[in-house]
Protein backbone atom coordinates (compact mmCIF):
# COMPACT_ATOMS: atom_id res chain seq x y z
CA UNK A 1 0.00 0.00 0.00
CA UNK A 2 1.63 3.19 -1.20
CA UNK A 3 0.75 6.28 0.80
CA UNK A 4 -0.10 9.40 -1.25
CA UNK A 5 1.64 12.69 -0.59
CA UNK A 6 0.00 15.84 0.72
CA UNK A 7 0.55 17.46 -2.70
CA UNK A 8 -1.55 14.74 -4.33
CA UNK A 9 -4.36 15.42 -1.88
CA UNK A 10 -4.25 19.17 -2.60
CA UNK A 11 -4.35 18.50 -6.33
CA UNK A 12 -7.37 16.22 -6.02
CA UNK A 13 -9.09 18.75 -3.79
CA UNK A 14 -8.62 21.43 -6.47
CA UNK A 15 -10.04 19.06 -9.08
CA UNK A 16 -13.03 18.49 -6.82
CA UNK A 17 -13.63 22.25 -6.58
CA UNK A 18 -13.40 22.50 -10.38
CA UNK A 19 -16.30 20.08 -10.79
CA UNK A 20 -18.76 22.58 -9.29
CA UNK A 21 -18.64 25.11 -12.20
CA UNK A 22 -18.69 22.16 -14.61
CA UNK A 23 -21.88 21.01 -12.90
CA UNK A 24 -23.38 24.51 -12.86
CA UNK A 25 -22.96 25.11 -16.62
CA UNK A 26 -25.38 22.40 -17.88
CA UNK A 27 -27.81 23.29 -15.09
CA UNK A 28 -27.96 26.87 -16.37
CA UNK A 29 -28.51 25.66 -19.94
CA UNK A 30 -31.32 23.30 -18.93
CA UNK A 31 -32.96 26.05 -16.86
CA UNK A 32 -32.94 28.44 -19.82
CA UNK A 33 -34.43 25.70 -21.99
CA UNK A 34 -37.26 25.26 -19.43
CA UNK A 35 -36.25 21.62 -18.92
CA UNK A 36 -37.48 21.50 -15.33
CA UNK A 37 -38.66 17.89 -15.61
CA UNK A 38 -35.24 16.71 -16.76
CA UNK A 39 -33.51 18.51 -13.87
CA UNK A 40 -35.90 17.01 -11.32
CA UNK A 41 -35.49 13.47 -12.67
CA UNK A 42 -31.69 13.61 -12.46
CA UNK A 43 -31.60 15.10 -8.98
CA UNK A 44 -34.22 12.64 -7.73
CA UNK A 45 -32.26 9.61 -8.99
CA UNK A 46 -29.12 11.02 -7.37
CA UNK A 47 -30.87 11.87 -4.08
CA UNK A 48 -32.66 8.52 -3.80
CA UNK A 49 -29.49 6.45 -4.15
CA UNK A 50 -27.47 8.86 -1.99
CA UNK A 51 -29.93 8.71 0.92
CA UNK A 52 -30.38 4.92 0.76
CA UNK A 53 -26.68 4.14 0.45
CA UNK A 54 -25.58 6.63 3.11
CA UNK A 55 -28.28 5.34 5.48
CA UNK A 56 -26.83 1.85 5.00
CA UNK A 57 -23.37 3.21 5.80
CA UNK A 58 -24.66 4.79 9.00
CA UNK A 59 -26.47 1.59 10.00
CA UNK A 60 -23.27 -0.39 9.48
CA UNK A 61 -21.19 2.16 11.41
CA UNK A 62 -23.48 2.06 14.45
CA UNK A 63 -23.83 -1.77 14.28
CA UNK A 64 -27.53 -1.58 13.43
CA UNK A 65 -26.79 -3.68 10.35
CA UNK A 66 -24.00 -6.22 10.65
CA UNK A 67 -22.28 -8.09 7.87
CA UNK A 68 -19.91 -10.56 9.54
CA UNK A 69 -17.86 -12.93 7.47
CA UNK A 70 -18.55 -16.66 7.67
CA UNK A 71 -15.63 -17.75 9.80
CA UNK A 72 -16.41 -21.45 9.31
CA UNK A 73 -16.09 -21.24 5.56
CA UNK A 74 -13.03 -19.01 5.80
CA UNK A 75 -11.29 -21.39 8.17
CA UNK A 76 -11.96 -24.25 5.75
CA UNK A 77 -10.41 -22.30 2.89
CA UNK A 78 -7.44 -21.33 5.05
CA UNK A 79 -6.91 -25.02 5.85
CA UNK A 80 -6.97 -25.85 2.13
CA UNK A 81 -4.41 -23.14 1.46
CA UNK A 82 -2.15 -24.52 4.21
CA UNK A 83 -2.43 -28.10 2.90
CA UNK A 84 -1.67 -27.05 -0.66
CA UNK A 85 1.37 -25.09 0.44
CA UNK A 86 2.70 -28.15 2.27
CA UNK A 87 2.14 -30.33 -0.80
CA UNK A 88 3.90 -27.75 -2.96
CA UNK A 89 6.87 -27.66 -0.59
CA UNK A 90 7.10 -31.45 -0.66
CA UNK A 91 7.05 -31.54 -4.45
CA UNK A 92 9.65 -28.81 -4.75
CA UNK A 93 11.83 -30.60 -2.17
CA UNK A 94 12.20 -33.69 -4.32
CA UNK A 95 15.37 -34.05 -6.38
CA UNK A 96 16.23 -35.69 -9.65
CA UNK A 97 13.83 -38.14 -11.24
CA UNK A 98 11.48 -38.14 -8.26
CA UNK A 99 10.37 -34.56 -8.93
CA UNK A 100 7.06 -34.35 -10.84
CA UNK A 101 6.79 -30.94 -12.52
CA UNK A 102 3.28 -31.66 -13.79
CA UNK A 103 1.98 -32.36 -10.28
CA UNK A 104 3.79 -29.28 -9.02
CA UNK A 105 2.09 -27.11 -11.63
CA UNK A 106 -1.33 -28.53 -10.75
CA UNK A 107 -0.77 -27.81 -7.07
CA UNK A 108 0.24 -24.21 -7.87
CA UNK A 109 -2.91 -23.74 -9.95
CA UNK A 110 -5.10 -25.12 -7.14
CA UNK A 111 -3.33 -22.89 -4.63
CA UNK A 112 -3.96 -19.74 -6.69
CA UNK A 113 -7.60 -20.71 -7.15
CA UNK A 114 -8.21 -21.32 -3.45
CA UNK A 115 -6.39 -18.13 -2.42
CA UNK A 116 -8.46 -16.13 -4.90
CA UNK A 117 -11.66 -17.69 -3.56
CA UNK A 118 -10.56 -16.95 0.03
CA UNK A 119 -9.82 -13.32 -0.79
CA UNK A 120 -13.15 -12.90 -2.62
CA UNK A 121 -15.17 -14.38 0.26
CA UNK A 122 -13.36 -12.22 2.78
CA UNK A 123 -14.23 -9.11 0.74
CA UNK A 124 -17.66 -9.96 -0.67
CA UNK A 125 -18.94 -12.56 1.77
CA UNK A 126 -20.65 -15.87 1.22
CA UNK A 127 -23.35 -16.09 -1.51
CA UNK A 128 -26.69 -15.19 0.06
CA UNK A 129 -25.16 -13.26 2.97
CA UNK A 130 -25.71 -9.55 3.72
CA UNK A 131 -22.13 -8.73 2.74
CA UNK A 132 -22.64 -10.53 -0.58
CA UNK A 133 -25.80 -8.54 -1.44
CA UNK A 134 -24.12 -5.31 -0.34
CA UNK A 135 -21.25 -5.75 -2.79
CA UNK A 136 -23.52 -7.02 -5.56
CA UNK A 137 -25.75 -3.97 -5.13
CA UNK A 138 -22.78 -1.65 -5.38
CA UNK A 139 -21.48 -3.52 -8.40
CA UNK A 140 -24.88 -3.22 -10.10
CA UNK A 141 -25.09 0.53 -9.45
CA UNK A 142 -21.53 1.24 -10.61
CA UNK A 143 -21.02 -1.23 -13.46
CA UNK A 144 -20.45 1.16 -16.36
CA UNK A 145 -19.60 -1.59 -18.82
CA UNK A 146 -22.94 -3.34 -18.24
CA UNK A 147 -24.86 -0.05 -18.56
CA UNK A 148 -23.13 0.90 -21.81
CA UNK A 149 -23.83 -2.58 -23.12
CA UNK A 150 -27.51 -2.21 -22.20
CA UNK A 151 -27.76 1.16 -23.96
CA UNK A 152 -26.00 -0.16 -27.07
CA UNK A 153 -28.22 -3.25 -27.15
CA UNK A 154 -31.38 -1.18 -26.80
CA UNK A 155 -30.36 1.14 -29.63
CA UNK A 156 -29.31 -1.71 -31.91
CA UNK A 157 -32.37 -3.88 -31.30
CA UNK A 158 -34.98 -1.10 -31.60
CA UNK A 159 -33.53 1.39 -34.10
CA UNK A 160 -31.24 -0.55 -36.45
CA UNK A 161 -34.02 -2.87 -37.77
CA UNK A 162 -36.24 0.13 -38.57
CA UNK A 163 -33.48 1.86 -40.54
CA UNK A 164 -32.53 -1.36 -42.34
CA UNK A 165 -36.18 -2.00 -43.20
CA UNK A 166 -36.47 1.54 -44.60
CA UNK A 167 -33.44 1.02 -46.85
CA UNK A 168 -34.33 -2.49 -48.08
CA UNK A 169 -38.00 -1.66 -48.67
CA UNK A 170 -36.93 1.64 -50.26
CA UNK A 171 -35.11 -0.24 -53.02
CA UNK A 172 -38.53 -1.48 -54.11
CA UNK A 173 -40.07 1.97 -53.71
CA UNK A 174 -42.39 1.03 -50.84
CA UNK A 175 -40.43 2.16 -47.79
CA UNK A 176 -42.25 3.05 -44.59
CA UNK A 177 -40.77 5.93 -42.64
CA UNK A 178 -39.10 4.68 -39.42
CA UNK A 179 -41.33 5.28 -36.43
CA UNK A 180 -40.50 5.52 -32.74
CA UNK A 181 -36.80 6.04 -33.50
CA UNK A 182 -36.47 9.04 -31.24
CA UNK A 183 -38.71 7.49 -28.60
CA UNK A 184 -36.38 4.51 -28.22
CA UNK A 185 -33.33 6.77 -28.44
CA UNK A 186 -34.74 8.83 -25.59
CA UNK A 187 -35.33 5.71 -23.48
CA UNK A 188 -31.74 4.53 -24.01
CA UNK A 189 -30.12 7.90 -23.33
CA UNK A 190 -32.21 8.54 -20.21
CA UNK A 191 -31.31 5.11 -18.92
CA UNK A 192 -27.67 6.19 -19.18
CA UNK A 193 -28.40 9.55 -17.53
CA UNK A 194 -30.15 7.97 -14.56
CA UNK A 195 -27.35 5.44 -14.22
CA UNK A 196 -24.79 8.27 -14.04
CA UNK A 197 -26.90 10.03 -11.41
CA UNK A 198 -27.15 6.84 -9.33
CA UNK A 199 -23.43 6.21 -9.82
CA UNK A 200 -22.71 9.66 -8.41
CA UNK A 201 -25.05 9.04 -5.47
CA UNK A 202 -23.25 5.82 -4.49
CA UNK A 203 -19.78 7.36 -4.63
CA UNK A 204 -20.79 10.54 -2.79
CA UNK A 205 -22.33 8.35 -0.07
CA UNK A 206 -19.06 6.41 0.17
CA UNK A 207 -17.16 9.70 0.39
CA UNK A 208 -19.39 10.89 3.21
CA UNK A 209 -18.17 7.90 5.20
CA UNK A 210 -15.15 10.02 6.14
CA UNK A 211 -16.80 10.53 9.54
CA UNK A 212 -15.78 6.95 10.40
CA UNK A 213 -12.06 7.76 10.31
CA UNK A 214 -10.20 7.50 13.61
CA UNK A 215 -7.30 9.91 13.28
CA UNK A 216 -5.91 9.28 16.75
CA UNK A 217 -5.48 5.54 16.21
CA UNK A 218 -4.14 5.61 12.63
CA UNK A 219 -0.63 6.57 11.67
CA UNK A 220 0.09 9.34 9.17
CA UNK A 221 0.43 6.99 6.19
CA UNK A 222 -2.94 5.35 6.90
CA UNK A 223 -4.65 8.74 7.35
CA UNK A 224 -3.31 10.00 4.01
CA UNK A 225 -4.34 6.76 2.30
CA UNK A 226 -7.91 6.96 3.60
CA UNK A 227 -8.24 10.66 2.82
CA UNK A 228 -7.06 9.94 -0.70
CA UNK A 229 -9.69 7.19 -1.02
CA UNK A 230 -12.50 9.48 0.18
CA UNK A 231 -11.37 12.28 -2.15
CA UNK A 232 -11.45 9.82 -5.04
CA UNK A 233 -15.04 8.92 -4.15
CA UNK A 234 -16.10 12.58 -4.02
CA UNK A 235 -14.26 13.38 -7.26
CA UNK A 236 -15.74 10.51 -9.24
CA UNK A 237 -19.19 11.09 -7.74
CA UNK A 238 -19.27 14.78 -8.67
CA UNK A 239 -17.90 13.95 -12.10
CA UNK A 240 -20.65 11.39 -12.65
CA UNK A 241 -23.51 13.74 -11.71
CA UNK A 242 -21.98 16.53 -13.82
CA UNK A 243 -21.70 14.13 -16.76
CA UNK A 244 -25.37 13.19 -16.30
CA UNK A 245 -26.42 16.83 -16.76
CA UNK A 246 -24.04 17.26 -19.71
CA UNK A 247 -25.57 14.23 -21.47
CA UNK A 248 -29.03 15.68 -20.77
CA UNK A 249 -28.02 18.97 -22.45
CA UNK A 250 -26.67 17.07 -25.47
CA UNK A 251 -29.93 15.12 -25.65
CA UNK A 252 -32.02 18.32 -25.62
CA UNK A 253 -29.99 19.92 -28.41
CA UNK A 254 -30.02 16.69 -30.43
CA UNK A 255 -33.81 16.46 -30.32
CA UNK A 256 -34.15 20.13 -31.28
CA UNK A 257 -31.80 19.68 -34.24
CA UNK A 258 -33.62 16.53 -35.37
CA UNK A 259 -37.00 18.28 -35.18
CA UNK A 260 -35.71 21.30 -37.11
CA UNK A 261 -34.19 19.05 -39.76
CA UNK A 262 -37.36 16.99 -40.02
CA UNK A 263 -39.47 20.13 -40.55
CA UNK A 264 -37.01 21.69 -43.02
CA UNK A 265 -36.21 19.04 -45.59
CA UNK A 266 -39.81 18.33 -46.79
CA UNK A 267 -40.06 22.03 -47.75
CA UNK A 268 -36.96 21.78 -49.97
CA UNK A 269 -37.80 19.54 -52.96
CA UNK A 270 -34.28 19.85 -54.34
CA UNK A 271 -32.54 18.68 -51.18
CA UNK A 272 -31.01 15.18 -51.21
CA UNK A 273 -33.06 13.88 -48.22
CA UNK A 274 -36.27 14.82 -50.04
CA UNK A 275 -35.11 13.15 -53.26
CA UNK A 276 -34.03 10.00 -51.47
CA UNK A 277 -37.36 9.77 -49.63
CA UNK A 278 -39.30 10.35 -52.86
CA UNK A 279 -37.32 7.56 -54.51
CA UNK A 280 -37.79 5.15 -51.64
CA UNK A 281 -41.57 5.83 -51.58
CA UNK A 282 -42.12 6.11 -55.33
CA UNK A 283 -44.63 3.23 -55.46
CA UNK A 284 -46.76 4.47 -52.59
CA UNK A 285 -50.03 6.40 -53.29
CA UNK A 286 -49.22 10.10 -53.20
CA UNK A 287 -52.57 11.91 -53.22
CA UNK A 288 -54.17 9.89 -50.45
CA UNK A 289 -51.16 10.22 -48.22
CA UNK A 290 -50.91 13.94 -48.92
CA UNK A 291 -54.57 14.64 -48.20
CA UNK A 292 -54.51 12.52 -45.09
CA UNK A 293 -51.30 14.11 -43.86
CA UNK A 294 -52.65 17.60 -44.57
CA UNK A 295 -55.87 16.99 -42.66
CA UNK A 296 -54.03 15.38 -39.78
CA UNK A 297 -51.49 18.23 -39.65
CA UNK A 298 -54.21 20.90 -39.73
CA UNK A 299 -56.19 19.14 -37.02
CA UNK A 300 -53.10 18.68 -34.89
CA UNK A 301 -52.10 22.34 -35.33
CA UNK A 302 -55.59 23.58 -34.39
CA UNK A 303 -55.62 21.32 -31.34
CA UNK A 304 -52.21 22.64 -30.23
CA UNK A 305 -53.40 26.25 -30.60
CA UNK A 306 -56.58 25.52 -28.63
CA UNK A 307 -54.60 23.80 -25.85
CA UNK A 308 -52.34 26.82 -25.47
CA UNK A 309 -55.28 29.15 -24.80
CA UNK A 310 -56.29 30.00 -21.26
CA UNK A 311 -59.76 28.94 -20.00
CA UNK A 312 -60.99 32.57 -20.24
CA UNK A 313 -59.84 32.83 -23.85
CA UNK A 314 -61.48 29.51 -24.71
CA UNK A 315 -64.73 30.73 -23.11
CA UNK A 316 -64.62 34.02 -25.08
CA UNK A 317 -64.03 32.15 -28.35
CA UNK A 318 -66.91 29.79 -27.57
CA UNK A 319 -69.23 32.75 -26.87
CA UNK A 320 -68.12 34.45 -30.10
CA UNK A 321 -68.86 31.30 -32.12
CA UNK A 322 -72.32 31.04 -30.54
CA UNK A 323 -73.06 34.69 -31.39
CA UNK A 324 -71.91 34.19 -34.99
CA UNK A 325 -74.08 31.13 -35.40
CA UNK A 326 -77.09 32.90 -33.89
CA UNK A 327 -76.57 35.93 -36.20
CA UNK A 328 -76.41 33.66 -39.22
CA UNK A 329 -79.64 31.93 -38.20
CA UNK A 330 -81.38 35.28 -37.79
CA UNK A 331 -80.23 36.40 -41.23
CA UNK A 332 -81.37 33.14 -42.76
CA UNK A 333 -84.81 33.56 -41.17
CA UNK A 334 -85.05 37.18 -42.28
CA UNK A 335 -84.32 36.48 -45.98
CA UNK A 336 -87.64 34.71 -46.78
CA UNK A 337 -89.58 37.52 -45.12
CA UNK A 338 -87.81 40.19 -47.19
CA UNK A 339 -88.40 38.18 -50.35
CA UNK A 340 -92.08 37.90 -49.47
CA UNK A 341 -92.31 41.65 -48.94
CA UNK A 342 -90.55 42.40 -52.25
CA UNK A 343 -92.75 40.00 -54.16
CA UNK A 344 -96.05 41.38 -52.82
CA UNK A 345 -96.06 44.63 -54.92
CA UNK A 346 -95.34 42.62 -58.05
CA UNK A 347 -98.21 40.34 -57.35
CA UNK A 348 -100.47 43.34 -56.68
CA UNK A 349 -99.49 45.01 -59.96
CA UNK A 350 -100.16 41.88 -61.92
CA UNK A 351 -103.61 41.57 -60.42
Amino acid sequence: MESPSVTDLYFKFLLLMATFPILAAPLIVLTKKNCTAEINVIWYAFSLVLVLWWSLHLAMHFDIVRMPADEGSLSTLRGQVSDLKKKLDNEQGRLGKNRDFGAEQRIEDDLRRVESDLHRRMEEGEPGSARFFYHKGKEYLTDTRAELGLVATLLIVTIAPQLLNYILAGLSGCAAAPRYVWQFEKIAIWSLIKFLAAFGGVLIADGLGIYAMEFKYDDRAMVLYRLNSYLDDFLWGMGAIALAFIVAVIQVYTLEAAQALGNAWPQKPRSWPFRVHRYFTRNLPREESKSGEGTETATFAAQRIWDKLTPDQQQEIGALVVRKLSDQSLVANAVPRSEAVSESPQVASRT
